[in-house]
């Protein structure tokens, strides 16, 4: 049986595309907990039909809890703290599944609310991409594939309350479109090639101080000849 690959680079030329949600399950969140009295809410987005799905229901019922929840990233981006801060589960857990540049992805976040701790895994057509489970192999793939936490934040999703793109200071307005236009691969090069000119500058330098001395020892050579 021959098994799929699917390299993330595949899809890198298409991020600026969205995820197509197909299901998006989400248990032991505290915001729906409070606000549903239930411990998990699943949706099958993949049986409606193509078009704007509204997400109803009255305030404080976890609407946007739910919302926040609808990507790969380990944030609520309308929620202050750390992810796992949210959830007071021991078995909380976010399974996400969306299409993506021609490819099905599936972001399983497991979350112990009692301990905080977290596994995450990466699948993209049923293979892992990151087989550890590991949060830090979790996110090096998703940034892969998404690009930065901040430009997906800035841009392609927007959430209650949030800062946009286009109220971001400067600075930061600076280093988004760095990334959006693909420019910071010039940056890493320029780095690059300013480590290596300090390379061959210090060479410069120890072959230049090795020439005066040269010349030196040859000066004392024909003065003792001259002699």
């Amino acid at each position: 049986m021959s098994q799929t690959t699917c390299n993330v680079a595949d899809v890198q030329p298409e991020r600026a595309l969205t995820l197509k949600l197909q299901s998006a399950k989400v248990r032991g969140a505290i915001g729906i907990r409070h606000g549903l009295g239930c411990d998990e809410v699943e949706i099958p987005f993949h049986r409606f039909s193509p078009g704007l799905v509204a997400v109803v229901g009255k305030n404080g019922a976890g609407k946007t809890t739910f919302v926040d929840n609808l990507h790969f990233f380990r944030r609520l981006a309308s929620r202050k703290g750390a992810l796992q801060h949210h959830f007071d589960l021991k078995d909380s857990c976010r399974d996400i599944t969306a299409e993506f540049g021609g490819h099905t992805y599936r972001a399983l976040l497991n979350i112990d609310g009692m301990t905080d701790k977290q596994e995450g895994f990466l699948y993209c057509d049923g293979v892992p991409l990151n087989k550890d489970g590991k949060t830090g192999t979790f996110d090096v793939e998703v940034e892969k594939l998404l690009g930065s936490e901040d430009m997906y934040f800035y841009s392609f999703f927007s959430a209650q309350g949030a800062e946009s793109l286009v109220t971001a200071k400067e600075s930061k307005q600076k280093e988004l479109y760095y990334e959006l236009l693909g420019l910071s691969r010039y940056t890493i090069l320029g780095e690059a090639a300013k480590k290596e000119a300090e390379i061959h500058e210090k060479e410069i330098t120890r072959l230049r101080g090795r020439l005066e001395q040269l010349q030196l020892e040859l000066g004392s050579r024909e003065s003792i000849t001259s002699d």
